[in-house]
């Protein structure tokens, strides 16, 4: 990368064995640190290697290392799958002192994010997310490098993402193998760039709990409108919450039915559906069994998280079609688009009348920026 961040990173390599050759791992490490475009990289370890980089400068000490970094720095131990430009830029803007990446988890999650992306501790283990052990810091909390936080006190922010990760505390040879491939592989591939559309009132016209076959009516001006997209994406992906479940209005199966006519209706017409995610809970529901609140009911992040990573999608790239307030999706790299139709919309931020209208400011803003 040619432009400079200007900020530091630190990699810490906690345990390893004298006796492993970590050489063929630590390159694809510092190959992909130095690619970023870090000021400075500083490998924070005891262990005795030959840095042939000359991005990186070895300090063996803590109180060395806070000597050493001048910058506010992003902390790591672990190799990253993750945009570092997008990471450090919401770090910037929201003026934040500790921003920490994490991932989504339906069972082993500690925290829930506000809506201004603060990091809150759950009153149970369950459904939500959980840091890496990894972060972006101001140079003055170097010290709180072992994540020992008061999450009370301190004001951390979350950055939510989707890409892999692999943990580098390895004990075996054949570890190191195998996680040295890994990175290599994540490194090498190309992730999708797609559209996300809301179903109701973007796809179909939304005239209530829309779930039978012979009340889909697409949506007048959709089919040009994807058309124009598709040059430029890589796929679609339908995006829905589908309160109806949880309200009794129509069963599960009634979903699936009316989905997969939907989409092969679609598929027939030529457009590329990579695949579709739906939420069928709501806090008021009256089946039991769809009864509570969902960390995947838009606007909260979780049905594109997941889609991400089943799908290799880079949600930076990506963008979301919508027609309600909810299709603001609470991720702070996803644009999202809203159509006018049915619904007040109080923040007037990329609201249209009409999907031409969409489509150029999908392709003036997204697409025309990244040739």
């Amino acid at each position: 990368m040619g432009n400079r961040l200007r900020f530091d990173c630190i990699f810490e390599l906690k345990n390893f064995r004298g006796d492993i050759d970590y050489s063929g791992l630590l390159k694809e490490v510092f190959d992909w640190l130095s690619d970023i475009g870090f000021e400075n990289i500083f490998f924070y370890s005891n262990l005795n290697v030959d840095i042939k980089n000359k991005n990186i400068k070895q300090v063996s000490s803590f109180e060395e290392l806070k000597r050493s970094v001048k910058n506010n720095f992003f902390y790591t131990d672990k190799f990253v799958d993750i945009d570092f430009n997008n990471l450090l830029s919401f770090h910037n803007s929201n003026a934040s002192k500790i921003t920490l990446p994490v991932k989504l988890s339906y069972e082993e999650g500690f925290f829930s994010i506000s809506d201004d992306y603060r990091l809150k501790k759950l009153e149970k283990v369950g459904e939500g997310f959980f840091h890496i052990g990894c972060g972006v810091f101001e140079v003055e909390k170097i010290d709180l490098m072992n994540f020992n936080f008061d999450f009370e006190r301190e004001k951390i922010l979350a950055y939510p993402f989707s890409g892999k990760l692999e943990n580098l505390d390895l004990f075996s040879s054949l570890e190191v193998g195998v996680i040295t491939h890994s990175i290599q592989e994540i490194k090498r591939k190309n992730k999708l760039k797609v559209v996300f559309l809301d179903r109701d009132g973007i796809i179909n016209e939304d005239i209530g709990y829309v779930h039978k076959i012979e009340d889909l009516r697409f949506k007048e001006g959709l089919f040009d409108f994807l058309e124009e997209l598709k040059e430029y994406f890589d796929g679609f992906v339908i995006t829905t919450n589908q309160a109806g479940i949880a309200k009794g209005k129509f069963k599960e199966e009634d979903y699936f039915l009316f989905e997969d006519h939907l989409e092969k209706e679609l598929i027939i017409k030529g457009f590329k559906i990579l695949g579709s995610f739906y939420c069928p809970f709501h806090k008021d529901g009256v089946v039991e069994k769809f009864k509570r609140d969902s960390i995947d009911r838009k606007p909260e992040p979780g049905m594109f998280l997941r889609a991400a990573e089943v799908l290799d999608i880079d949600l930076t790239k990506s963008v979301m079609v919508g027609d309600k307030e909810s299709d603001r999706i609470k991720l702070p790299y996803l644009s999202s688009y809203i159509l006018k139709g049915n619904y007040e919309i109080k923040n007037f931020h990329n609201v249209y009348d009409s999907f031409d209208e969409i489509a150029r400011a999908i392709i003036n803003e997204k697409v025309s920026k990244s040739v």
